[in-house]
């Protein structure tokens, strides 16, 4: 009788655990509370421009393994310009050979980010105030470059771009500005034929490290992340997808709804498998906390394909009670031995519900793409949270046995 209270107590325990951490969260293990966080907002994956999608013009004289390597490579330079603006939870995703795609996070002001990553970031240094001339400095004369600043007389600050050249690079400066400090005066300084600075030239510059100005803030920074990122092998065109916004008040109502919606179930199981029915109502609230909480480790929590991945997790912990429960209710035999025989003849049933879309989900996270990772998060979490269940089931199931309960007392046979 102790082992079966024991048993009793520990799936309850569980499951109170399990609805609590997501709820009140979890700090020390970096879990978010629904109730007590402040900073934690309604978001809404790809709502309001949230995914760039960028194709690729590549030439026609190119081979497709060229552009490959190349796209593969903007992909990387995409994402570092993305780090130095500060965006760290964007993903770079390439989607074909002329195709990549940017996912941001919710409230991003994209147009502005899809026109200062997006650009070419080719770099020039000329000796006329032409886009036609010819440079003499590239980004590949370019080792680093980074933002200075000063404050002038009125006390505002003056950005400036400070340059670390190759050695070559530096040699090829000295000539020029000498011979503009004697002729033109002037070194012009250009992105993407977008002319940022004229360098008023009056001796040669000898030493590395030397500085171009002033800029505005904004003008500088961007420079600098292109400069620094490497210019892209190919120009890209960029498109937002939009994405209609669900608001705090809908996602209320599906939590308010899918709560109404777990309580009735919960009372059909017990109405339906009696005793049995209890241990399957506490297995579905345990796991409905798990998938909350599994939702919030994601980072999925009250966004789109959170709410979805907890109705996802809630149909299937639902369902897969039932087909094993009314399977050794069929048996009627002692309670834990009616389970065993159910899980044995629904082989194939767990395998199909559990275990193949887990698989499904693995293989998603390693091979697909910013489209097939959300339904692969939402297949990880339903499926386990309803292996948590079907455990929690046999485990109250099990008690019942201990307190040496027949088939019929267990399940209302």
């Amino acid at each position: 009788m102790a082992k079966c209270a024991l048993k009793f107590l520990f799936a309850f325990l569980l499951a109170v655990c399990l609805v609590i951490t997501p709820l009140v969260g979890f700090p020390q293990a970096g879990v978010s509370g629904l109730l007590t966080d402040d900073d934690l907002v309604v978001t809404n994956e790809l709502a309001d421009g949230q995914a760039l999608v960028y194709a690729v013009s590549a030439g026609s004289e190119d081979s497709a393994e060229t552009i490959a390597a190349n796209t593969q490579k903007i992909s990387r330079i995409l994402y570092s310009r993305l780090v130095a603006l500060g965006i760290r939870d964007a993903k770079v995703t390439v989607l074909s050979d002329r195709t990549l795609a940017i996912v941001l996070p919710y409230n991003s002001e994209s147009a502005a980010i899809n026109n200062t990553v997006g650009a070419r970031g080719a770099v020039s240094f000329r000796t006329t105030q032409s886009t036609t001339a010819s440079a003499f400095l590239t980004n590949e004369d370019i080792e680093s470059v980074r933002v200075t600043y000063t404050a002038n007389t009125s006390g505002n600050p003056s950005y400036y771009l400070n340059f670390h050249l190759t050695d070559e690079g530096m040699k090829k400066y000295t000539e020029k500005t000498t011979e503009a400090a004697s002729s033109t005066r002037y070194v012009y300084v250009y992105v993407d034929d977008e002319l940022i600075s004229s360098v008023n030239v009056t001796e040669a510059v000898t030493e590395n490290d030397f500085s171009i100005g002033s800029l505005s803030q904004d003008t500088a920074v961007v420079a600098a992340m292109l400069i620094n990122s490497g210019v892209l092998p190919y120009e890209i065109t960029g498109s937002a997808k939009y994405v209609t916004a669900v608001n705090q008040g809908s996602y209320k109502g599906l939590f308010i709804g899918l709560f109404i919606c777990a309580v009735l179930a919960s009372a059909y199981l017990i109405f339906k498998f009696r005793l049995a029915g209890v241990g399957a109502a506490i297995s579905v609230i345990a796991s409905l906390g798990a998938s909350l909480l599994l939702s919030n480790v994601f980072g999925l929590t009250l966004g789109l394909t959170g709410v979805a991945a907890f109705f996802f997790a809630a149909l299937l912990i639902l369902f897969a009670n039932y087909v094993i429960l009314r399977a050794a209710k069929l048996n009627g035999s002692a309670p834990r031995a009616a389970v065993r025989a159910a899980f044995s003849e629904k082989k194939f049933f767990v395998v199909d519900v559990l275990l193949l879309p887990l698989a499904v989900a693995i293989a998603m996270m390693f091979y697909g793409n910013i489209y097939t990772a959300l339904f692969s998060d939402l297949l990880f979490i339903g499926t386990l949270s309803g292996a948590l269940s079907l455990l929690i089931t046999y485990l109250t199931v099990g008690a019942l046995s201990d307190a040496g309960k027949t088939g019929a007392q267990a399940f209302g046979n």
